[in-house]
């Protein structure tokens, strides 16, 4: 059991349009994040499948996805279009929340055991935020099921799913098209997983220190935006140059019992020199590999610590609380 990707930006996106910004708002964002997107408004319909696309290495036949989406936009001038949906690795929609055009009519769109698309009317959302959590199995045999909760409460559920539209869940997409310029649409603190997430919460932070290790030129107020600025930036000066930072303790919220997952998210650019992974853990320092090969660059780029380096166990609380992770220039 794993979680495949844990995320509250849109910078982590497979892809993005323009449309997609960060947003930190408290109260719009999940409780434990210190970002996430806002879709802002376009008058556009059918233009693109998506605003903001996640998709996993490789698809599964069967999982859970979480996401938080503050929802104000309950005007009825908009173009139909799918607050969240679920793809298959063949690139065919399975299942999504779809606003109808010029209404306040909400379908759910779901593959039915031909794999054929078939919709079913619900309750919309009110102004608000509201956690989804939503469970796919996609069966040769028609024993495949979809079943989707809102705050925790069953909002839809079919089965006999089987794969006419394809094997395994890809990706999942948020997109807007028209609504009310001004009114919200944010989403945050995604989670996709091959085991229920409804136990399960994203923690996104970002640093609040430097660590012990400060040899690269600026400190930790570089890189503590949420965001992308590409004007405020950390940067090594030679090959084997160290940097580390803190970040804030797990919140109280969440409980110590949960499994606790750690991903290492860097945008930059690395001209002459890559950058590897540093984890600092029970006075430690470990070597997690590289994250940028020289004359590399990019945008959201992940390392996964899905275990403390120095127990070779999964994270404790108290020792991800500890740890520092960071940087080494590597040429």
């Amino acid at each position: 059991m794993s979680v495949l990707l844990a995320t509250s930006s849109f910078l982590d996106a497979t892809a993005a349009s323009r449309f997609a910004v960060v947003h930190t708002t408290s109260g719009n964002i999940g409780p434990y994040c210190a970002e996430g997107f806002e879709l802002t408004y376009k008058n556009a319909n059918n233009t693109t499948p998506f605003d903001a696309k996640f998709a996993l290495d490789t698809g599964i036949a069967e999982g859970w996805c979480s996401f938080y989406m503050t929802y104000n936009d309950t005007g009825t001038n908009n173009w139909d279009h799918d607050l969240w949906a679920i793809w298959s690795a063949t690139g065919n929609k399975l299942l999504s929340l779809r606003k109808e055009i010029n209404s306040a009519t909400f379908k759910i769109y779901w593959s039915n055991s031909t794999g054929t698309i078939q919709n079913t009317t619900v309750s919309g959302p009110s102004s608000g935020r509201y956690r989804w959590d939503i469970y796919w199995k996609i069966a040769a045999d028609g024993t495949g099921q979809w079943t989707v909760y809102q705050d925790g409460v069953s909002y839809f559920s079919q089965s006999g799913q089987n794969n006419g539209r394809g094997t395994t869940m890809l990706d999942l997409r948020f997109v807007r098209e028209g609504g009310t310029s001004g009114l919200l649409r944010v989403y945050s603190g995604i989670i996709i997983a091959d085991e229920d997430t409804r136990n399960l919460n994203c923690v996104y932070q970002l640093p609040n220190g430097n660590g012990s290790l400060t040899a690269w030129t600026n400190s930790y107020t570089a890189i503590d935006e949420a965001g992308l600025d590409t004007t405020d930036f950390i940067y090594a000066t030679a090959d084997g140059q160290q940097e580390t930072f803190t970040f804030p303790a797990i919140p109280a919220g969440v409980s110590a019992d949960d499994p606790v997952f750690c991903r290492l998210r860097v945008s930059g650019i690395a001209a002459s020199m890559g950058i590897e992974a540093l984890c600092k853990s029970g006075g430690t320092l470990y070597n997690l590999g590289s994250v940028f090969a020289a004359g590399t660059s990019g945008i959201g780029k992940k390392v996964d610590i899905t275990n403390d380096p120095n127990t070779a166990a999964l994270w404790t609380v108290s020792n991800l609380d500890a740890a520092e992770f960071g940087f080494e220039a590597a040429a």
